[in-house]
């Protein structure tokens, strides 16, 4: 266990988080972590376009997005599939995706022309 630890240290989440702090930054994305008097108030998941168009970085993020979804009590599974549905079915022209809801937390979804943006609130 040590070595696997070792191994994954910069993709790991740090003990204890206050306040509004970067994480985690990988080829896959960045994840900021909102918490404020021991509370999480929000996650953000941002990742670069680029790495949804390469297949190992596309897995990366899958996995990244699937546990943060797990994580805060939404069935990753039902995300997963409304997302790609969703980004399936957009507008060329939207920067933005509907609301995705599962089990009390929202997944509001942005896009740039460099990044993809997914909020993660209760």
């Amino acid at each position: 266990m040590a070595k696997a630890t070792a191994a994954t240290k910069d993709a790991q989440l740090p003990a204890s988080v206050s306040g509004l702090k970067q994480v985690v930054a990988t080829a896959g994305g960045k994840i900021r972590l909102n918490v404020q008097a021991g509370q999480l108030m929000g996650i953000a998941d941002i990742v670069p376009m680029s790495a949804l168009k390469n297949k190992t970085q596309q897995k990366q993020f899958g996995l990244q997005f699937g546990l943060l979804a797990t994580a805060v009590g939404a069935n990753a599974k039902k995300v997963a599939s409304a997302f790609q549905k969703a980004t399936k079915d957009q507008d060329s022209s939207a920067t933005t995706i509907k609301t995705i809801r599962s089990n009390g937390v929202k997944f509001n979804v942005g896009f740039s022309t460099s990044e993809l943006f997914i909020y993660m609130t209760k």
